[in-house]
């Protein structure tokens, strides 16, 4: 009878002892599944930014480059008018002894002071205001 019992307290020992093992196993497991799981929403998270990162970054490039086309646009419409200004200041300048001033001085002054209004006002998207002709 002694035997019996040693016997089926061994069985039991042994069956918790193999299922505590099971379980234990199986726990291990589920954890590195959810832990892989989590890793990859994470890495897919961080894809996900990287490309919009790349996305906002080739949209900045192109309005930089549109950017620095309107200021070379503007620099030469500036370097123009300075030099329609100047030539037209020397050629009237026996006139401003008295301080007059030619229409045609006045007219280009005027006009670049209205382009340089409209650019100020239009933002960098629109196009650089042309010159007008003199009246």
């Amino acid at each position: 009878m002694k035997l019996k019992i040693i016997g089926i307290v061994a069985f039991v020992l042994l069956l918790a002892t193999s299922h505590s093992a099971v379980y234990f196993w199986g726990a291990s497991n589920a954890r590195g599944s959810e832990h892989a799981k989590c890793q990859q929403q994470t890495i897919t998270g961080l894809a996900d930014t990287l490309e919009q990162t790349k996305s906002l970054m080739d949209q900045s490039n192109a309005h930089n480059l549109r950017l620095g086309k309107t200021i070379n646009t503007m620099i030469a419409a500036n370097a123009q008018s300075t030099s329609e200004i100047r030539r037209a200041l020397t050629t009237t300048s026996h006139l401003r002894i008295d301080c007059v001033f030619d229409d045609n001085v006045m007219h280009y002054i005027h006009n670049a002071a209205d382009r340089a209004d409209r650019a100020a006002s239009s933002g960098i998207d629109d196009a650089v205001p042309t010159r007008a002709a003199p009246e």
